[in-house]
């Protein structure tokens, strides 16, 4: 799926969702490391994904610095 945006009360932030083949799926929502969402974050809600599991990933620093990503 990727990035979706949403819409929040106090502004708009991203999220990197994969979504298995199979649905409906269990959820799970995926805390970035330090970091941000990453490709090493998006690489793990792409795994669960292949797992039958829908992972999301939101940026959590989005109000500070959005779409930071940054890697080890």
């Amino acid at each position: 799926m990727g990035e979706v945006t949403i819409e929040g009360k106090d502004g708009s932030f991203t999220v990197y969702a994969a979504v298995p083949e199979v649905t409906p799926a269990p959820g799970i929502v995926v805390a970035q490391e330090i970091f941000g969402v990453n490709q090493v974050m998006r690489d793990t809600c792409d795994w669960l994904a292949t797992h039958c599991v829908v992972a999301v990933c939101p940026d959590l620093f989005w109000s500070i610095d959005p779409i930071i990503q940054i890697t080890d």
